[in-house]
């Protein structure tokens, strides 16, 4: 946390503080950071993607067949 911003939560200045005063105040701002974050909490969208194979060289064909056989491992 910076300084300046513990200052003006106080009202004052961390420095005119006794160690307890201070300690309390610093507790108080870290659990209300945790409890309303300010940081970008963005939710990450994944999806699944179907993958054709155009051309039927048999490399293809294998690669196809590996990616059924993981798929039902899977699910």
């Amino acid at each position: 946390m910076e300084r300046s911003m513990i200052d003006s939560t106080s009202g004052g200045s961390l420095g005119d503080m006794n160690p307890t005063e201070a300690r309390h105040l610093i507790e108080k701002m870290a659990s209300n950071s945790q409890q309303f974050s300010s940081k970008n909490d963005s939710i990450v969208l994944r999806g699944i993607n179907d993958v054709a194979a155009d051309s039927s060289s048999s490399a293809d064909r294998k690669l196809e067949g590996k990616l059924d056989t993981l798929v039902s491992l899977v699910t």
